[in-house]
């Protein structure tokens, strides 16, 4: 599958739910971002392209203590 075809296939799953950015979106108060998702999920508009605000090669520390089975 091209770059295209995953595009626009990941564009058509994220039309299908409401994420956890959604949600901050529609309980907030800015009311043209609201509008601007509303046109996202029903297909009239494009997602915003965020790919410039990823922070490259950070990798999140994970506590090992946590993360150990329970046991004898």
């Amino acid at each position: 599958m091209n770059r295209q075809n995953l595009r626009l296939a990941d564009s058509i799953s994220r039309r299908s739910f409401i994420g956890g950015s959604d949600a901050r979106i529609i309980m907030g108060s800015d009311e043209a971002a609201l509008i601007r998702l509303w046109r996202e999920k029903r297909g009239e508009a494009e997602p915003e392209d965020l790919s410039g605000n990823l922070i490259r090669g950070a990798q999140p520390r994970l506590v090992r203590a946590q993360f150990r089975p329970a046991g004898p």
